[in-house]
């Protein structure tokens, strides 16, 4: 399989968001923020924006909405109506939301969209953090309703309808929550939530949140249309949080953005590391290399795993302690970039390139059909 690394010059890259079905990147090309993405031939392209920030929403079907939640506080809304020629639009300022120095959750729809952030504030025995959650009008930015003292961990927006994962109360209980003009809604609550773990995907008319809890894996899907919450759960070991990576009762392996893309037609995943060679007496002797393996999964069929290589070995990538690995993708089209760090150029590897054809075969070698042509 011949891969044909791209080094970019880029650093401070973070994810921004998924919308238009393509994985957005935010970077830095020197002290210039860009939007990073895949273009229709598959390449990495970049589109100038005024102000870096890592917090953005889909903004209902053909647009993304960066909100910078730090003075000055303001908003900016993108149109993906040609999702290869994005419009960045002007910043405008926010009136409804008080700034904090933490976001956690924001989501929009176009019409209305929430926003949950963290700020510290004075308190009797020394700074204390706040939460707070407030719904706006996507035009105007003016507040609808009045605030709420919890924090949404996740939050998608559908038809003028705000859902959220959060924790509030004393005492603190983990809920699926509606948070309208009159308020939250609680939709469902688990109690309190005591393992790590949280992800949360759009699957045509639902909303799935999956979370991870002592005993088992759980997965909750909110009706985009009446707020109707059905739950699964997967027991696991006793006393142990459980493993997300059990929740694939329903087939889709997307509950994990960090590893898994959907191209439409199947799934792409990785399961890239570094590590520093070390010479005979066990020391380091090198820097960092990225190493690992990919597969494909076709809706409704097995994975079909890529055979394990270590990357460094056809394409040296070099990585420096704290560096990640990132998706970019588009439909047709698929690769991870290494964000490299301290120096080190940011490398773009495609897993799988746009084909003249848009077409997979039924039962495609993983090399074939997912190496670039």
């Amino acid at each position: 399989m011949a891969f044909a690394p791209q080094q970019l010059d880029l650093h401070d890259l973070a994810p921004l968001a998924v919308a238009g079905d393509k994985r957005w990147l935010v970077a830095r090309r020197g002290d210039k923020p860009v939007l990073l993405h895949l273009d229709g031939a598959g390449r990495p392209a970049e589109v100038a924006l005024p102000r870096y920030g890592e917090v953005a929403a889909q903004a209902g079907e053909q647009a993304l909405r960066l909100v910078w939640t730090t003075a000055p506080l303001e908003w900016l809304h993108i149109d993906l109506a040609d999702r290869d020629r994005p419009v960045v639009g002007v910043s405008t300022p926010i009136p409804g939301l008080k700034a904090g120095e933490y976001p956690k959750a924001v989501a929009s729809d176009g019409a209305v969209a929430l926003v949950s952030l963290v700020r510290d504030e004075p308190g009797v025995d020394g700074p204390r953090s706040v939460s707070e959650t407030v719904l706006l009008d996507a035009t105007t930015g003016q507040r609808i309703g009045e605030a709420a003292a919890l924090l949404v961990w996740r939050a998608h927006c559908h038809g003028g309808r705000c859902f959220g994962a959060a924790e509030g109360g004393t005492p603190s209980t983990f809920s699926l929550i509606e948070f309208g003009a009159g308020g939250v809604r609680t939709l469902e609550s688990f109690g309190a939530r005591d393992c790590s773990g949280l992800f949360a995907w759009v699957d045509k008319a639902q909303w799935r949140v999956a979370w991870a809890r002592r005993g088992s894996a759980m997965t909750a899907a909110v009706d985009l249309q009446t707020g109707a919450v059905t739950t699964t759960e997967v027991p696991g070991q006793e006393r142990v949080c459980g493993h997300l990576s059990q929740l694939n009762a329903d087939g889709s392996p997307a509950f994990d953005p960090d590893s898994v893309v959907d191209l439409g037609e199947g799934f792409v995943r990785h399961g890239f590391d570094a590590h520093r060679p070390v010479d005979g007496e066990g020391k380091p002797s090198g820097p960092l290399r990225f190493f690992g393996h990919w597969s494909y999964h076709r809706h409704g069929d097995d994975w079909k795993d890529g055979e394990p290589r270590s990357i460094d070995e056809e394409a040296p990538i070099a990585a420096a302690p704290g560096s990640r690995v990132l998706w970019l993708a588009r439909p047709g089209a698929v690769g991870v970039v290494f964000t490299g760090g301290d120096g080190v150029p940011a490398t773009y590897l495609p897993l799988r390139a746009v084909c003249p054809s848009a077409q997979i075969p039924t039962r495609p070698e993983p090399d074939a059909a997912l190496a670039p042509p």
